[in-house]
């Protein structure tokens, strides 16, 4: 009988990200600038293949929005993981503020590692940006 302990691990490291990104999204929410936040981390299944894609919307009081994004695409040999910070402006322009280094991850132990690393690079790209927008 084959064991479940690589998937069972997998599968609580997909539930602690979206958390934390909930937890970002608190956070976020406190900002006087912010006027409303929402957040998911979610499987997707478009045309081009299955996405994983996180995000942390806050909407702002001049109308524009910033968005924490992270996306990860798979294969049966490897994931690649992107993350960015973006500004979204009136009319659905979209300008990237920060673009963090693509991940290619071949293994479950690399996963976890640059899942969690690339979360913690948004919220640490947070508590620099909104400051500012106070």
């Amino acid at each position: 009988m084959q064991s479940f302990s690589l998937e069972a691990r997998i599968l609580t490291l997909f539930a602690r990200c979206s958390e934390r990104l909930g937890k970002i999204a608190q956070e976020v929410g406190r900002y006087s600038c912010v006027t409303s936040v929402s957040h998911r981390f979610e499987f997707r299944d478009y045309r081009s293949g299955p996405l994983l894609e996180g995000f942390v919307d806050a909407e702002l009081t001049d109308g524009t929005a910033r968005t924490l994004w992270l996306e990860m695409s798979w294969s049966e040999e490897s994931a690649v993981l992107e993350s960015s910070l973006l500004k979204m402006e009136h009319g659905g322009y979209q300008e990237t503020i920060q673009e963090f280094p693509t991940r290619k991850i071949g293994s479950s132990s690399q996963l976890e590692e640059n899942l969690v690393e690339a979360i913690e690079q948004l919220e640490d790209a947070t508590r620099q940006v909104f400051p500012l927008e106070i």
